[in-house]
């Protein structure tokens, strides 16, 4: 079965793995440079892309210091606040109705003058701007298209130094090194205002994430960060399987026990485990897939971001999101990088299928997998709503085009 691009465009979509600063417009960005007289590279968006926002890389290192730039120009409130809300935007124009919007707040703050809190904030008035313009649209309340709903994730980083941020350079004072202590301190600290802010002012935060460079991190060094979110019954996502290989994935499992994995792209590779008892490292490998997949663990699937990331990965028959399906373990399509991987979530389901034919059922339950494993920010009930309207849409708009 072969789906038009207009038709994919169209449909109700939900994007639970997208970073902030890696989904800025281009114009966006070099035009808040100019303004703030912050040096880029190149001025015109053809440059930047051949310089900086390239279409592959050597390894996720690498990728990573394309928000080097983004991080410049996301110090002030209004900056975020327009990035957030041109980002809300941006998805709206791609069929996106649910999206839970990651970023870390700590590289953004700037002592004693804008806050955590002002960080978490000002992007949320960002994307509550771009939900309020759709969902006071005449569409929506014709019961035409169906409302936006957002979420904000809070990412606690795996490494930093006092050149990371403003913040981290202060809260090394006293620290010295970002050492273990010092990681997991910063990660605590963060949790706890995003969780403040959720009960106290009603913010849409449904999460919390860790983030940053895989190579050296130990999971552990978050487990008082992810034991105080879980007792708030704030909901979990980890990175993990992204540069490293299994045992990534296992350690983030058994000292973090998330909702969900990040990428999860090494979850079949066994040339890095290390783990003394392993005796079998195939059952291993089989075990781990099978708990994810007993646990009901989704995969947030970022296929352009691991394409450029991993270069060896040439299409999906080199990506393990087939045997993902094949092990039933929950996947959802994201896009993790709007910018810097070049692509929007239409994109992503395009990508899956123009590899493989994907029946009208099977791409149904697809587009719905991304909502029923949504950090939904309401009740149980309200999401539960949420989720039949969605339903309804998908029927309909293959209803109107006379697929399935």
């Amino acid at each position: 079965m072969r789906y038009s691009s207009s038709f994919i465009t169209q449909l109700p979509k939900a994007d639970l793995h997208v970073h902030l600063d890696g989904s800025l417009r281009l114009s966006t960005l070099i035009d808040i440079a100019i303004k703030e007289r912050i040096a880029l590279p190149a001025y015109s968006e053809k440059k930047l892309q051949a310089l900086v926002f390239k279409p592959t890389f050597k390894n996720l290192a690498e990728y990573l210091t394309c928000f080097d730039h983004a991080l410049l120009i996301l110090r002030k409130p209004k900056h975020l606040e327009r990035c957030a809300y041109e980002l809300g935007c941006d998805a709206l124009a791609d069929g996106v109705r649910y999206i839970e919007v990651r970023f870390a707040p700590q590289q953004h703050v700037i002592p004693r003058k804008f806050t955590i809190e002002h960080v978490i904030k000002a992007v949320h008035d960002g994307l509550l701007r771009a939900a309020n313009e759709h969902n006071q649209s005449s569409a929506v309340k014709e019961g035409r298209d169906i409302p936006f709903v957002f979420g904000v994730i809070v990412c606690a980083m795996r490494t930093f130094s006092a050149q990371s941020s403003e913040y981290y350079a202060h809260f090394l004072k006293t620290k010295k090194t970002a050492n273990a202590e010092a990681l997991s301190q910063a990660a605590l600290a963060l949790i706890k205002t995003a969780v403040q802010l959720r009960d106290k002012e009603g913010l849409a935060v449904v999460g919390l994430d860790v983030a940053g460079k895989e190579i050296g991190w130990h999971a552990v060094t978050f487990k008082p960060a992810y034991e105080y979110a879980q007792k708030h019954l704030m909901c979990t996502t980890v990175h993990a399987g992204e540069d490293l290989g299994a045992e990534s994935i296992y350690h983030a499992l058994i000292s973090l026990h998330p909702d969900r994995i990040g990428h999860g792209l090494h979850i079949f590779n066994d040339n890095q485990l290390a783990l003394a008892h392993i005796k079998n490292r195939t059952l291993f490998l089989e075990r781990l897939a099978g708990l994810m997949a007993r646990k009901n663990i989704a995969i947030e699937s970022c296929i352009s971001s691991n394409f450029q990331t991993n270069p060896s990965i040439k299409d999906l028959s080199e990506h393990p999101l087939p045997r993902f399906v094949e092990w039933k373990i929950p996947v959802v399509l994201c896009t993790d990088n709007r910018l810097v991987s070049r692509t929007t979530l239409s994109h992503e389901y395009e990508i899956l299928l123009d590899y493989r034919p994907v029946p009208p059922e099977r791409l149904k339950a697809l587009l719905l997998r991304g909502f029923t494993h949504g950090f939904y920010p309401g009740s149980w009930t309200e999401r539960n709503a949420f989720i039949a309207v969605v339903q309804k849409q998908i029927d309909s708009i293959f209803a109107q085009h006379k697929i399935g």
